[in-house]
């Protein structure tokens, strides 16, 4: 740990005066306890941006567990019972109902054809078709994602108690019901409900918005109502995501299956496009709040730019420049805008995720800023007290140096001097401290997140031809977007593009808005009375 020497000639450099007693060291008012646990600064969870910590798993799993979290005293029965492992048959595969016993293990096939995603050659779980599978089959291995925490946290804002809970009703009544289901359907839920009753489970269950948000957890966790106390980060972009949600749930022209995909695929996009809205706004705050604390001109004001949490005003709008995915393959260049934004966005701006949520849990620590606040909102807080920005200065490079002391000697040492500089702010020393202690694990809690979520062909929103990854909406996302945002009116396709800038989504040219607009057309969701943005109108057939 840094010695008293240390500190006090960090203090000096901020401006400032020191004191320890214990394991607390203070700055003028600014006190840090505990200062021997370094950990502390690296946590890429807060309650009101990302709720938990989470790293890239299959989405699939996701919805597994936003339907089995809602559900009241859930089952343990492993899903392999149902479709089998090397050494076992599992129920699919012995259906009693199925005539002949040597074509049983056929109709096996099929049922896990239809309803077993297979990732790998041990990794298989069930599609959650309806409440009684998740309910209570659960899957093998840990899962690093969300659990249904990630439901209810974007289901905040709302009217009741601060969530939308017709939301979440409307969710849970997708799951809960079995009006739609095919004949195979049926066979497949009466085999898992004759399996769960074997093993003295409970079947017809049901999940429920108030099991969700107030149901017990594992080892006394507090209810998920009592820890997304609090507004969110991004208020206005949770009620998109719950419009949008409520949109795709009243869709009446589809299928069961279609359906739960549909709404499960507009719930996928707006996950990943959430991490990449924070991602880029998170880097846009944290540079300006530098920028302000090394007392760069204009700084400020940008900084205030960036902290603006509307739609119209977020510094995200359109800046997700993408091509769409056409019937013939075009070529793709590293220079191509949908390539350059990629890196920009996934690789480099959501690779820091993890830190500058990290730096602003510190900041807000550090100055006793509750949540939601933004660098704004903190440069705001030491402006507005004498010597709390050379307070803060010193705390930030005193959390540098503890972190230092946990890396190897060459990076040690660049830290100490970054710590001791007075040159560039001690906000900026904490990053590096952060950015070299916890390097291995930024990827996965920020680009295999979004992997996992976007890489499905038609329904993703990102690919690779050769080496060169792009972000390109595939037409089905294409057709489920035009739904959502032209609803059951036609609107302009002017107004279409801004509506997509509201995602964060933009042609990556304005060569690319016109192939927008024919693919539009031929998918015949496009009428064209000329070349004009004012005589298109978008308008879809669901």
């Amino acid at each position: 740990m840094p010695d008293d020497h240390d500190l006090e000639q960090i203090a000096a450099v901020a401006g400032t005066t020191f004191a320890r007693s214990g394991d607390t060291v203070s700055f003028g008012r600014t006190s840090i306890h505990h200062y021997s646990d370094s950990d502390q600064w690296f946590d890429p969870a807060l309650k009101d941006l990302i709720p938990r910590k989470a790293r890239g798993d299959y989405r699939e799993r996701t919805v597994n567990l936003l339907v089995r979290d809602a559900v009241a005293n859930p089952g343990d029965v492993y899903e392999d019972k149902l479709f089998g492992t090397a050494e076992e048959v599992g129920a699919f595969s012995s259906y009693a109902a199925v005539a002949r016993p040597e074509t049983r293990s056929k109709f096996g096939d099929v049922l896990k054809d239809h309803y077993v995603v297979v990732q790998t050659r041990t990794t298989r779980f069930l599609f959650p078709f309806q409440t009684d599978l998740p309910g209570n089959f659960r899957f093998r291995g840990r899962y690093k994602l969300f659990t249904g925490i990630i439901l209810a946290f974007l289901a905040k804002p709302g009217d009741r108690d601060g969530f939308n809970e017709e939301l979440l009703t409307h969710f849970y009544e997708l799951f809960n019901g079995t009006g739609g289901l095919s004949l195979l359907d049926q066979h497949a839920l009466r085999i898992a409900r004759e399996v769960a009753s074997a093993s003295g489970k409970a079947t017809g269950l049901v999940a429920t918005t108030a099991q969700l948000l107030d149901g017990s957890r594992q080892g006394g966790e507090p209810t998920y109502r009592a820890e997304l106390e609090g507004e969110p980060f991004f208020p206005e972009v949770h009620a998109l995501i719950q419009a949008d949600l409520l949109r795709a749930l009243s869709i009446r022209s589809l299928g069961r299956k279609d359906k739960v995909n549909a709404v499960l695929t507009v719930f996928y996009v707006h996950l990943a496009l959430y991490y990449w809205r924070a991602a880029y706004i998170l880097e846009e705050q944290a540079q300006g709040f530098l920028r302000t604390l090394a007392g760069v001109p204009g700084a400020r004001d940008e900084l205030a730019a960036a902290s603006n949490d509307t739609l119209i005003g977020s510094a995200f709008r359109g800046k997700l420049k993408f091509r769409v995915s056409t019937a013939r393959p075009r070529p793709v260049k590293a220079t191509d805008p949908a390539a350059e934004a990629y890196r920009e966005i996934n690789n480099a701006r959501l690779r820091l995720l993890p830190v500058n949520i990290s730096l602003l849990s510190a900041a807000r620590k550090l100055t006793n800023t509750s949540a939601p606040a933004s660098f704004s909102e903190i440069a705001s807080s030491l402006e507005q007290e004498p010597n709390a920005s050379n307070e803060f200065d010193a705390a930030c490079r005193a959390a540098a140096l503890a972190i230092a002391d946990k890396l190897a000697d060459e990076q040690r040492a660049d830290i100490r001097i970054a710590a001791a500089s007075q040159h560039e702010p001690g906000l900026s020393a904490l990053r590096s401290a952060i950015i070299k202690r916890w390097k291995s694990d930024l990827r996965r809690s920020s680009t295999d997140i979004t992997a996992g979520l976007m890489t499905r062909g038609g329904r993703g929103i990102f690919a690779t031809r050769g080496n060169v990854p792009y972000f390109e909406v595939g037409q089905d996302l294409l057709l489920l977007l035009t739904k959502l945002i032209a609803g059951d009116d036609a609107i302009r396709y002017r107004d279409f593009l801004n509506r997509l800038a509201d995602y964060g989504l933009s042609p990556q040219t304005r060569d690319e808005e016109a192939v927008l607009a024919d693919v539009l057309r031929s998918l015949q969701l496009l009428e064209k009375f000329s070349d004009t943005g004012e005589a298109m109108y978008v308008k879809h057939f669901l």
